[in-house]
């Protein structure tokens, strides 16, 4: 009986460098300094409110010390800004400035094109199908992850 995982890893694989490659180019074609990781930090922002550094951190399963030189250089390019947080007076809350938030939709619209090219010939029935697959497949890995401690 086979295991299918060979092929598990091959697709994710796959699908993930073909992610981020569609970003690069992306980013490329609009001559910006960014990375995958960029954006999805600009996405977190964006999506989640009052972000923080530490929530950004934990979201992307990234060291902290990683995600806070990441934003320098986003606050830098003046992408985000940083404000005081009224709830704890250790941790600030990140923002996307007008230039940041404009940044962040081109590079979303680029996404849902990746996005929908990835999707194309399947039915709602098949993405429905496979996102219910895939959600199983998360709880499990974390399960997997909890129990190992990481």
């Amino acid at each position: 009986m086979p295991h299918f995982e060979s092929q598990l890893q091959q697709i994710f694989v796959q699908t993930i460098i073909g992610l981020q490659r569609s970003m690069k180019q992306t980013m490329k074609r609009q001559q910006l300094s960014l990375t995958p990781l960029s954006f999805l930090m600009l996405k977190s922002i964006h999506d989640t409110a009052e972000c923080t550094a530490h929530s950004i951190a934990e979201m992307t399963y990234k060291d902290k010390g990683q995600i806070t030189r990441l934003l320098k250089e986003l606050i830098d390019q003046g992408l985000i800004e940083k404000h005081p947080n009224p709830k704890d007076k250790r941790s600030q809350i990140l923002t996307l400035t007008e230039q940041g938030e404009s940044i962040f939709e081109a590079l979303q619209q680029a996404d849902y094109a990746t996005l929908n090219a990835l999707k194309t010939g399947l039915t709602d029935e098949e993405l429905s199908q496979f996102l219910t697959i895939g959600q199983k497949m998360i709880q499990n890995m974390n399960e997997f992850n909890a129990e190992r401690g990481d």
